[in-house]
């Protein structure tokens, strides 16, 4: 077996866990007025088939009146009827793969969203409101005390007769417990406020309520924040203490240790800008500190990571957890040492943190079936009932996802790309600063397509006759796009934009640029931030024009609010919001704040414009009408990002 630490079992209070990866509590959006759904079970019991050893579900909410009850309504209540049934058919269906379950209880506090249809207020420790939601919250009385600490309770109960192993109160990210814990949102004068101790009662109160409610047979631990990141709110250097007052209670079996809050984003859902194993530091200040498992979140990835996390003491147990949205076997690949199979995980937040921001089910930029485990074309891949020669043109992500679907259904698959080597703009992608993680996507599909055999054909442009001359029963056409530089149509005119230059050739370094560099970042993802990023990097000075009303403004935030701090630290010249291009020169470009009407000039030797692509479809379109079975996907159906790209070639390839 390998990796022999992170495969041991570890007992938790009174349970036995199998292993020591798990995976930790996060919402997914696939539940239907609050009500668990049969997606959400067929997710969960993914994971569990894959090899996890702790699945913690949830957040599940515990306060019907708080507005994040009715804001969520695809988040987990533990008031919804006929929750009980649906918890107890997750847990049966987890536990039958030999998984450990637990339930993550949570009250959002005064960080989320706003008062709600009802107009119910939020509640906090003090009427102090949260940067990112705006609204203050209601300093909470006596009798908001004692009904949150019953709600706690009451789904506790439900969670308890619904099967779960254990529960998992959250007192981390800045929600409700964790306010009261920290001076920075806890301002009471009454017993629950003033020094370390007296934040922690109420806290603790809940907690001791939660264990009398759920008795000593149910594992029973605390998420806890143990740097907040932020001036004057919780340090790494409290981290001990607040977990030492968890132990000292004789009420926890366990502690999970997070970094951040809303105040301090970037830090929730560490992207790829983050070091992996972010977090471990913190996670093995506490561990000192306590002699109960600590579990520790943070970016952890590699399982060879994860084994010297535990192999060292530095925590007991790893939270995984997008990896294994990612790549749901990861676990089960590891442990028999067929990593080359893994599909990594590249902190990309694109479908997962992304999705969530837009409130819809999360899912994985690379593998489309996570999230749809529920649907049966995507939950199992079914042998060709007749297998084909099937012609893939083009080897970017839509078109090695193809070949890799079509040859692992038993088609006999040739992949052809004029590059000399696959994977596209991934290419482009990863030569960006701070994004090499994103090689781990063409390796993964080097690995796959070697070992099944696809007939690779690289370094060679394909024509109508080369493809009808090999008379393949089916043809995909992956021919992907070719950088746009003219602005959207809504947009001014740009007189001069003949002379400017791509973002993927100046990413590739096919294109040097002059030493002053104007990046117009027309494309709302993360192309033009990328670029700016990158050139800065290269010693270049630069100026960002965005057409929009922020920079990134498609794209996931917190990715986007890192980059930027990255442009802003770097030294950026100037950043401009609602603003247009209207004419490039020799020395200089022209432009309008479209907010007021005011022109502006910029001195500027290289003009990067990134407007995303241009449908490369010329060879679709010959080859319409004479060949038996044509399909096109990606980029050369309508520019997309990554995603769309992978799930069009994961679709055709079950479709053939």
């Amino acid at each position: 077996m390998a990796y022999p630490h992170l495969f041991s079992p570890i007992r938790i209070g009174p349970v036995e866990v199998a292993n020591r990866v798990a995976v930790s509590a996060h919402h997914n959006n696939f539940d239907i007025n609050g009500l668990w759904s049969d997606r959400t079970i067929k997710y969960l019991q993914a994971r569990a088939a894959g090899g996890a050893g702790l699945i913690i579900a949830g957040a599940i909410r515990v306060h019907p009146r708080n507005p994040e009850s009715i804001c969520w309504p695809r988040s987990d209540w533990a008031f919804a009827p006929g929750q009980s049934d649906m918890f107890r058919a997750g847990t049966s269906a987890v536990k039958a793969h030999g998984t450990t379950i637990f339930a993550q209880l949570a009250h959002g506090g005064r960080q989320y969203w706003d008062s709600g249809e009802d107009m119910e207020p939020l509640l906090a420790p003090s009427a102090i409101a949260c940067p990112a939601i705006a609204e203050t919250p209601k300093e909470m009385e006596p009798e908001d005390l004692a009904e949150v600490a019953e709600s706690f309770a009451e789904a506790a109960a439900i969670c308890a007769q619904a099967g779960f192993d254990g529960i998992e109160v959250h007192a981390a990210y800045g929600y409700l417990l964790s306010s009261f814990i920290t001076p920075i949102t806890n301002r009471r004068d009454d017993r629950y406020g003033g020094d370390l101790k007296a934040r922690m009662r109420y806290p603790l109160e809940v907690v001791a309520r939660v264990r009398e409610v759920i008795g000593p047979g149910m594992a029973l631990g605390v998420r806890m924040v143990a740097d907040e990141r932020l001036e004057g709110g919780l340090a790494a250097a409290d981290a001990p203490l607040v977990a030492a007052a968890f132990e000292a209670s004789g009420l926890v079996d366990y502690l999970s240790v997070v970094s951040g809050t809303y105040a301090s984003e970037g830090v929730l859902d560490p992207t790829l800008y983050v070091e992996p194993g972010c977090d471990v530091h913190l996670a093995e200040s506490v561990k000192g500190a306590v002699q109960v498992p600590v579990l520790v979140a943070g970016r952890i990835k590699d399982p060879a990571m994860a084994e010297s996390i535990v192999a060292e003491g530095r925590a007991d147990l790893v939270a995984m957890t997008r990896a294994t949205i990612c790549d749901p076997d990861m676990p089960r690949k590891a442990r028999a040492n067929r990593i080359d199979e893994i599909r990594w995980c590249i902190g990309c937040n694109q479908r997962c943190i992304g999705n969530l921001e837009h409130h819809l089910p999360i899912s994985c930029i690379q593998n489309p079936v996570s999230g749809r485990e529920f649907d049966p074309f995507w939950a199992r891949l079914q042998p060709a009932p007749a297998p084909k020669a099937v012609m893939v043109i083009g080897a970017g992500p839509a078109g090695c996802e193809a070949a890799r679907v079509l040859a692992e259904r038993g088609h006999r698959v040739t992949l052809l790309d004029r590059a000399e080597v696959i994977g596209g703009q991934i290419r482009v992608i990863e030569r960006g600063s701070g994004r090499g993680e994103w090689g781990d996507v063409h390796r993964y599909y080097s690995n796959r397509l070697d070992a099944l055999g696809v007939d690779l054909r690289l370094g060679a442009a394909v024509s109508a006759a080369d493809v009808q001359a090999q008379r393949p029963d089916a043809v995909v056409v992956a021919t992907g796009s070719v950088a746009r530089t003219l602005p959207f149509e809504h947009l001014p005119a740009l007189e001069g934009v003949e002379a400017s230059v791509d973002v993927r050739s100046v990413l590739s370094s096919e294109v040097e640029p002059g030493q002053r560099v104007v990046v117009y970042a027309g494309d709302n993802y993360l192309q033009g931030l990328t670029a700016a990023d990158t050139l800065l990097d290269r010693g270049h000075r630069v100026d960002l024009v965005v057409p929009a009303a922020s920079p990134g403004a498609k794209a996931e935030a917190q990715t986007v609010h890192t980059v930027v701090s990255r442009i802003v630290s770097k030294g950026v010249a100037s950043m401009r919001a609602m603003s247009a291009l209207t004419r490039f020169s020799p020395g200089r470009v022209e432009g309008v704040d479209m907010l007021c009407g005011t022109s502006f000039t910029l001195e500027c030797d290289t003009l990067v414009s990134c407007f995303g692509g241009v449908a490369d479809d010329s060879l679709y379109r010959s080859l319409k009408g004479s060949v038996a079975e044509l399909h096109r996907i990606g980029d050369c159906v309508a520019p997309r990002t990554t995603d769309a790209a992978i799930f069009e070639g994961g679709r055709i390839g079950r479709l053939i």
